[in-house]
Parts: structure tokens; C-alpha cells; sequence
């Protein structure tokens, strides 16, 4: 029985322990596990993203529902054991964080950031304050705990939850009763990330071999579809389409598991030949099909951990106030490592855990390469999404990365290019070097399959899930009320078995279409209709009109069905003479000299004066230029500083100088601390050891250039 404290005591009233506990269980219940058992049974994507099976999610309610409240009660209980006023402090403590955190929640919406903390903090105070000296609503509170136990229950109930931990994952039963003969070719599937087809061509709507020679080495062999189209600008939609042929259902959310898509690739193939699936956001492959050994890359250890850090940002961006969204973690369409974006780059000889994984793609890709070269000549599905050129964009086209100290390019805000231009451009152009590293792969799969004598009977299919743009002043990837080239358009090249001159087709063909044209290349039968034609077929076939399902959200397609008609020539004209203003075409010098003012790039530097009123730079890391190693896996060529001036004393134009000639030059941008600026030097300035930097500010046009000189110093990476 639950006694009431006596009236006039003076001292703290402290509840049974069982009670404690229990109120305990129920704050941390309704404020943190429902809120994120809620969001993510609508998102279970979240859990394929971590290649998560039953006993992970089994573990992560465990964290949530009983590990994480009965870490803080060990710690009321800790205090508790010096004193009363201890423990019931810190009880009381942990009832207030509970109850602001369920307050922000509520109060986000209307109040700015610093008057909602503010009022959730009160009403989280009052609650705990009332509870404090109420021991029937302390009663009232360990009954709620008790009933949270009943989330994590109705949490695994879910469909999309269910789905990824019950067995019932088989294919149709036809894939069983059909004695599918063995087919003759292998195929290789590969799926390229956030890849537009604008990144890849020049003006005249060529391949930019001198760029993109693995591309412009595949088109010479492959047949390229130029008016290839992506059914939806979400990757948990394109995706499967493009491994079912079906276009997505309009206002319809599935998650990318295979309960929602039976009849796939995998499962229709699988009596036919061997499947090497390496997935990335979806899970169409029941693990009969593709074995948890090769399917997994993920340890078990590192899933848990990495789940709970990414569901701690999801909880902050549920509770968070809008406008403090640039000091929280992005919830980006990677569906996980949520907080690594802006971390340190990775030492080469790390170990390799999940977050680390990630940032080497290009080991990823050799660990698929490896599958190929194994099974020889024997004929197999090889299938791989790759995360590439998805951000972050911190790649470089020989596989070594650059610094990033962004979790976003500035000037990207909700997904829309606020910025100014030249902020644009350069994310633009570390875009476009994330590109050469996808070409350099695409080169890396050509040989290993031309090393292993199999290339000439491949069916070989590469394309992306679906394009981006860079224009200020538009979403980067979302269509509003027309399809835009750059998000719609994509790469798609099929080689076919015996094929060896390459042609252009400009039919109009759609991503839906490849899971049509390796049936009909293969003889082989959907267990469902597709709404995909064969591009071996005519290419009347499929009519003059295009359709794309606009997402909503990442858990919707509420965006509905945009149809609109072929050959968008005008859009394609603006996207490719976009990036030769920016860039040029043919070489990564022009892309390098990118800038306000590149016909400084190369110049000396000659001094210059110092600039008055004392204005200088900081610069994140400056140090690293002082000893670089120039095979190390990550190199200091990409700068992130801010000037420090006077009121209006702050230079716009800088210009960076390595090593005694000029190699960037910027612009300046509002930055947290004032102007800041970034700026990418070309590898090619820096030498091995020590690099001099030295930093102007531009003043005047033409012949009457100033440079003024800013002294640099070194800011540490914590403080950036």
C-alpha cells in the first residue's frame, strides 16, 4: 500500500521501489519507445536499411522497453541508496525529462525553438513537481509503465514489422512446382543511387568520355536507352519496380519487403539459376533464395548499436523545434548512420563496423566483383544497389575521399537548393566527382567480367533508381507539378548476350521495362503480370507517354500518378547546358577551376598586401596540410573555413593559393559564426609533405585585380 508522505515532515517522499520502477517504465514509455515503435512500424525500411531480421528487432524492443528504463532506475535507485533528497531529486528529474520530452512534441508546432524548450521545460517541472507530492498520480504513472509493455507487442504485430520476422517469406508456390530449365546466360543487374543522366552527358547529349571513360567504354559495347525514365523519385518505390516491372500503386505505401512483391527477379529466377543479391534499402530475396552468409554484411553485433544511435535521431527530429534542425543530425534518405555524415573520415585501418562500412563503398562493390569471379562461368543472378553517387558527395574518381564537415551541402535546406548559386555549384560539382567514382566501378565490373570470360554471354544491365538536381531555388529530388530531367532521367545501358557494337536507342523506355527484357532474353514467365514491355520488343509497344509516381513521404506515395509525354528536349537542353556553364565538359580540370573568378586559377601569388582591419581566416584542419600523404586514403583538398572581420568588413571573393599559385577560388556564405566559405582544391596541387596555403581576398575585375592577403590559422575539427 502506498502511503502518503506525512503532512509537515520536511523531508522527501520516496515510493515503494516496485512503484518507482513502474512510473519510471511509463514515462520513458509514452515519451520515447511509442513515439519511435510508431514512426518505425511505418517506415520499416529503417530496418531493412540495417539488415535487421527477428531477433534484432526483438533486441532493440528489449533496449527500448526494458533496458532503457531500467537504466534509469538504476541510477534513481544509485542516488536513492545516499538519501532520500538524492533519490528523490533524482527521481523527480527523470519524471520532468519524460514529461518535456512529451511536451515538445505537442508545443513544436507553436512556439519557436527557444520558447517551446522553455514551455515544455515548465509543463515537465509541473508534472513532476504534482507527482512528486501526489502519491496516487505516482500510482497512476506505475500503471501506465506496466501498460507499456504493451507497445513493443503491438509494435511486432505490425504488418510491415511482422513481415520482416516471420518465416512465411517463401516465393509463390509456383517457383516450387516449376521445373524452370537452367538458363545459358548470367545476368548482372546493377543499380547506381540518386544517378541522373544529365551527370554523364554533354552538350550535344553525348557520352563525356573524357570524364566518364568506363561509361563512354560501356555505350561502345551496350545498348544505351537515352530516354530511359525512373517510375518514382523515392528509392523504396523505384527500386522494386525496377525488380518486379510493375509500376508502384498510387497512394498506396508498402514497404520494399518481399511480402509486397512475390513476384521479382529473385523468386522468379531462382529455379532458373544460382542468386547473388546484394540489396541496400530493399529486401525482396527471401533468405532461402539468398543465404544469410552472403547476404548479411552487417555483423549482428554492430546492428543493435547502430539501430538505437539512428532511433535516437529519429526521436529528435520528432521532439526537436523546427528551426534547431540545423544543429540535429539529418534523417537522410540513407535510412541509417544518421549521425556519421559529418564525422571524421575513416582511418584505413579501422575496423570495419556498420557506419564504417558505409564510407567504403568501393570495398563493397569488390565484395560483389569477388561473388562474380567465384562462381566463373557458371550462370547466376548478380545483383547490387549501390549507394553511389548518393550523398555524401566526398568521393573523388580514384576512390580516394575528401574531407566533409557538413551533415548537408549548405544552401540545401528541406530539400530545396536555398542557398545562393555558387552554393549550388559546388555541390554540384563534389556531385559530379562522386560520378568518376562511379565510373571508376562501372570500369572495375567491366573487367572482372571480361577477366573472367563471361562477358560476351552476360545480359548486363546498369542504371539508377532515380536522378537529382542541382538548380537553386528547387527541390533537389521531389517532383512537384511537372517531371524535371535531371530527377526522372536516367542512365540505362543493357548489354545482351553476344552483343558487341554498341547503339543508341531513343524508344521510350522506362525502369519498369528491365525486369520485362531479362524474362523475355532468359524464356522466362512472371508469376504476375508486369506493366513492363521487353526493350528488345518494338518500340512502339509502349506508346508515347511516361509515368512517375510521386511520393509524398517516405512512407507514401500520396504524391499520386504524374503522366506526361516523351522526349523533354527542352528540359535536357537546360540540364546539360547548366552543367557545361559550371563545369565545361571533357576533362576534371574545368570542373576543378569551377569558381567566381577562374581566370586566377594558376596564376602566382605574389604577395599581395596584407587586408586592413585586421581580417582573417579560420580554417578547419589547416594542419593537415603540413604533412600529406599522397596515397592515404583520404586527402585534405576540400577546405571549410570562416572569416573572422569587422561589421561589414568581410571580403565575398576569396582566393586559395597551394604551394605558390592560385588553385580556387570562392565565395562566402552565412554561416553559423558569420561568412564561411568552402573551396576544393585539385589533388594534383598538392605535393607529399608539407603544402603551403595562402588565402586573398579578390578585390576588383580584370586588370585591376587586388589580392589582399588574410592570415590562416588552423581551427580544430570540434569546433567546426
Amino acid at each position: 500500500m502506498v502511503k502518503r508522505p506525512p503532512s509537515g515532515a520536511g523531508r522527501p517522499w520516496t515510493p515503494p521501489v516496485a512503484i518507482q520502477t513502474a512510473a519510471i517504465a511509463g514515462g520513458v514509455g509514452f515519451a520515447a519507445a511509442q513515439p519511435l515503435y510508431d514512426v518505425l512500424a511505418r517506415n520499416a525500411t529503417f530496418f531493412v536499411a540495417h539488415q535487421a531480421d527477428g531477433l534484432d528487432l526483438a533486441l532493440f524492443c528489449l533496449a527500448l522497453s526494458v533496458a532503457l528504463p531500467l537504466a534509469a532506475t538504476l541510477v534513481v535507485a544509485g542516488l536513492r541508496a545516499l538519501g532520500r533528497w538524492p533519490g528523490a531529486v533524482a527521481f523527480t528529474a527523470v519524471l520532468a525529462a519524460c514529461g518535456a520530452v512529451l511536451a515538445l512534441g505537442l508545443v513544436r508546432p507553436l512556439a519557436p525553438g527557444g520558447a517551446a524548450a522553455a514551455l515544455a521545460a515548465a509543463f515537465g517541472a509541473g508534472l513532476a513537481g504534482l507527482l512528486a507530492r501526489w502519491p496516487r498520480g505516482v500510482r497512476g504513472a506505475a500503471v501506465l509503465g506496466i501498460g507499456t509493455l504493451v507497445f513493443p507487442v503491438l509494435f511486432l504485430a505490425r504488418p510491415d514489422v511482422r513481415a520482416l520476422w516471420r518465416s512465411e517469406e517463401a516465393a509463390p508456390a509456383a517457383a516450387s512446382e516449376d521445373p524452370a530449365p537452367r538458363a545459358a546466360n548470367p545476368v548482372v543487374v546493377v543499380v547506381f543511387d540518386e544517378l541522373p543522366a544529365a551527370s554523364l552527358l554533354t552538350p550535344d547529349g553525348e557520352i563525356d568520355g573524357g570524364r566518364f571513360p568506363s561509361f563512354a567504354r560501356l555505350a561502345a559495347t551496350a545498348s544505351w536507352y537515352r530516354e530511359a525514365t525512373t517510375v518514382s523519385q523515392a528509392t523504396i518505390y523505384s527500386v522494386p519496380a525496377i525488380l518486379t516491372g510493375s509500376y508502384p500503386e498510387a497512394r498506396v505505401a508498402k514497404s520494399p519487403i518481399v511480402k509486397y512483391y512475390r513476384s521479382n527477379l529473385f523468386t522468379v529466377l531462382a529455379k532458373a539459376m544460382p542468386v547473388n543479391a546484394w540489396e541496400t534499402m530493399t529486401h525482396l530475396c527471401p533468405r532461402r533464395i539468398c543465404r544469410p552468409a552472403e547476404r548479411w554484411l552487417i555483423p549482428r553485433r554492430e546492428r543493435l548499436p547502430a539501430m538505437l544511435s539512428d532511433a535516437a535521431a529519429v526521436l529528435l527530429s520528432l521532439v526537436a523545434p523546427a528551426d534547431w534542425g540545423g544543429a540535429l543530425p539529418t534523417l537522410d534518405d540513407q535510412w541509417r548512420d544518421f549521425w556519421g555524415a559529418g564525422r571524421a573520415p575513416v582511418p584505413a585501418d579501422a575496423p570495419r563496423t556498420i557506419d564504417e562500412r558505409a564510407k567504403r563503398p568501393g570495398e563493397l562493390f569488390d565484395w560483389f566483383l569477388n561473388t562474380i569471379e567465384q562462381r566463373g562461368t557458371e550462370p547466376a543472378l548478380h545483383f547490387a544497389h549501390v549507394m553511389l553517387p548518393h550523398r555524401p558527395w566526398v568521393w573523388m574518381p580514384n576512390g580516394r575521399r575528401f574531407p566533409s564537415y557538413l551533415r548537408y551541402p549548405h544552401g540545401l535546406v528541406s530539400q530545396t537548393w536555398h542557398g545562393s548559386e555558387w552554393e549550388t555549384t559546388q555541390a554540384h560539382q563534389r556531385h559530379l566527382l562522386t560520378v568518376g567514382y562511379v565510373d571508376t566501378l562501372v570500369g572495375r565490373l567491366l573487367d572482372t567480367l571480361e577477366r573472367t570470360g563471361i562477358f560476351d554471354e552476360t545480359l548486363l544491365v546498369i542504371t539508377s533508381d532515380h536522378g537529382a538536381t542541382f538548380r537553386t531555388g528547387r527541390l533537389r529530388r521531389n517532383l512537384a507539378l511537372q517531371a524535371t530531367y535531371e530527377i526522372v532521367g536516367v542512365p540505362l545501358f543493357v548489354k545482351y548476350p553476344g552483343q558487341r557494337v554498341g547503339q543508341s536507342d531513343g524508344r521510350n523506355a522506362e525502369t519498369i521495362d528491365i525486369a520485362a527484357t531479362i524474362y523475355e532474353v532468359l524464356g522466362r514467365e512472371p508469376f504476375e503480370a508486369v506493366d513492363g514491355k521487353s526493350l528488345r520488343g518494338p518500340a512502339a509497344a509502349k506508346g508515347e507517354l511516361k509515368r512517375t509516381f510521386r511520393s509524398g513521404n517516405k512512407s507514401s506515395t500520396a504524391g499520386g500518378i504524374l503522366e506526361y509525354a516523351t522526349g523533354d528536349e527542352e528540359g535536357r537542353q537546360e540540364a546539360l547546358a547548366e552543367i557545361a556553364r559550371r563545369f565545361g565538359t571533357g576533362s576534371w580540370e574545368t570542373l576543378y577551376a569551377a569558381g567566381p573568378r577562374p581566370e586566377l586559377i594558376g596564376r602566382r601569388s605574389s604577395g599581395g598586401a596584407a587586408a586592413a582591419g585586421g581580417t582573417r581566416v579560420e580554417i578547419v584542419d589547416l594542419d593537415a596540410l603540413a604533412a600529406v600523404d599522397l596515397e592515404a586514403p583520404v586527402l585534405p583538398v576540400h577546405l571549410y573555413g570562416t572569416v573572422v572581420a569587422p561589421p561589414g568588413a568581410a571580403p565575398h571573393l576569396l582566393a586559395l593559393a597551394v604551394n605558390g599559385r592560385i588553385r580556387a577560388t570562392t565565395e562566402t556564405f552565412a554561416g553559423d559564426g558569420g561568412p564561411a566559405f568552402t573551396a576544393l582544391l585539385p589533388p594534383a596541387a598538392l605535393r607529399s609533405g608539407e603544402n603551403r596555403l595562402e588565402v586573398f581576398a579578390i578585390e576588383g575585375e580584370g586588370g585591376a585585380t587586388t589580392l589582399r592577403r588574410l592570415p590562416a590559422s588552423n581551427r580544430p575539427r570540434e569546433a567546426a
